[in-house]
């Protein structure tokens, strides 16, 4: 038998062993679920858009080193029999829809692109990357996860990995890419995987879930919310153009770059530290300076998604768990700088607390009749990227770097997105261009920008809004 022969060999006894440590042990097996809240409203949005790609998660991963593509494969396919959620598919009866866990698996797809040498390699990656994040899900037959692998050099590959949201959020792809990488180290080292046993799945996740909207709890949250949202103000409209019915059209989006050294000796740490709030507090007081002094409103509502993974065991799934929870700002009075950053903190923590609630169903008892060429509630999302959105753990002789997240179509009007880099943070702002003008997106950035540079000067000064 050849080395490499053998080494197949290994590698594929490597592939069931670790495949038997993943899901058999699970207390939910492969039996069927309902689906949460979240859930239920993007499957009702595929079903009127079937294989839309507005809601896929690309995620590109870049490889410098020895890559063993076929140690990956075994990888890849170990982590999804260890995660339930990426092998779901979905079912409709006709009465009722339920998630199955027993879904087709994807190959590892492979592209050689070592014979185009600069300019036109990096176009041609970009065209791989650009196309394969626009392919929809069929979200009845699945995978609800694709793997490409593109080959730029014998020691340079990207990874791109797209999931349908669905099965995926924001704190799932950390856990994704940690996953991948001890199945990795495992099948190259022949070492058992270090990683915590999976004892519950997604799949009990979302029956606790069902019985937890029926619950004492569930009607407490509802109730918070309602109150925390009567009389809430008309939302934030940015639209200079008319709205169409299914017409969004993604612009390019706005970028910028905030220092962020964390020195404290100034800039947003100190201010954080001074008026012991977080970074996505100041964020939010300053974004809604921006758009007050945009649009004249003293009284504001912003989506952010929170993680809502309310159960120990859900630390370790993939799954969508993520939920979106309105804050709403109260900008009146003529506050300072240091008590707008207080009363953020009080809605932010508050948010946090009431998270689990799920945001379609607060939807049908607020706008029951909403006009649905616009987003409910709020039309303006503010997203602090988790930064565990890393290369996740040890890849033995690689580099590996976290190059992006494809823009993936934008559901709001507009979101502003934040990730941490070393010593700044990376804005962007995204949205419809069919109803906003990209000038009109650039003054609201720059505003932004001022507003996070007021808040780390004299927090005793009234907060000028102007009109």
């Amino acid at each position: 038998m050849s080395n490499g022969t053998a080494r197949g060999a290994r590698l594929l006894r490597r592939l069931h062993e670790m495949a038997a440590a993943g899901p058999a042990s699970a207390v939910g097996g492969l039996e069927p679920a309902p689906l949460t809240g979240a859930q239920t409203g993007l499957w009702v949005i595929d079903q009127l858009d079937p294989g839309a790609s507005d809601y896929n998660v690309p995620q590109v991963y870049r490889f410098r080193g020895a890559l063993d593509a076929a140690a990956l494969g075994i990888a890849l396919d170990a982590t999804i029999a260890r995660q339930a959620a990426l092998r779901t598919v979905f079912d409709f009866d006709g009465d009722e829809t339920v998630q199955r866990f027993d879904g087709p698996v994807g190959p590892l797809r492979i592209v050689d692109l070592t014979h185009l040498r600069g300019a036109e390699q990096d176009a041609e990656l970009r065209r791989e990357l650009d196309t394969e994040a626009s392919a929809g899900f069929d979200l009845a037959a699945g995978p609800l996860i694709r793997a490409v692998l593109i080959r730029l050099s014998p020691a340079e590959h990207v990874l791109m990995l797209t999931i349908h949201h669905i099965v995926f959020d924001g704190t799932s792809a950390g856990v994704l890419i940690g996953d991948l990488s001890a199945a990795y180290r495992a099948a190259v080292t022949g070492q058992p995987a270090d990683l915590p046993p999976i004892t519950e799945t997604f799949a009990d996740y979302a029956r606790w879930h069902q019985d937890w909207l029926a619950g004492a709890d569930c009607r407490r949250e509802r109730d918070y919310w309602l109150t925390r949202l009567a009389g809430r103000p008309a939302p934030v409209d940015l639209a200079t153009k008319p709205r169409r019915r299914n017409a969004a059209v993604p612009g390019e989006p706005v970028q910028l770059w905030l220092p962020d050294t964390g020195d404290g000796n100034g800039g947003l740490a100190a201010t954080c530290h001074r008026s012991g709030v977080t970074r996505f507090m100041v964020l939010l007081s300053a974004l809604s300076v921006a758009l007050a002094r945009r649009t004249g409103c003293r009284d504001l509502l912003i989506a952010t998604p929170m993680v809502n993974r309310p159960l120990p065991y859900t630390r370790h799934l993939v799954g969508y768990f993520v939920n979106l929870v309105l804050l709403r700002i109260d900008l009146s009075g003529e506050p300072t700088y240091g008590e707008l950053l207080g009363r953020a903190r009080e809605t932010v923590v508050a948010g946090a607390e009431h998270q689990t609630f799920p945001y379609s169903e607060l939807v049908d008892h607020l706008e029951p009749d909403r006009d649905d060429t616009a987003p409910p509630l709020a039309p303006v999302t503010l997203v602090l990227q988790d930064s565990a959105w890393d290369a996740g753990g040890d890849w033995p002789g690689l580099d590996v770097q976290f190059e992006e997240q494809i823009a993936d179509g934008t559901v709001t009007d507009v979101t502003l997105s934040v990730s941490h880099q070393p010593e700044q943070l990376h804005v962007e702002f995204s949205f419809r261009a069919d109803i906003c003008d990209r000038a009109d997106i650039e003054h609201l950035a720059t505003a932004f920008q001022s507003a996070v540079e007021e808040f780390t000067a004299d927090l005793s000064r009234p907060v000028p809004l102007g009109g």
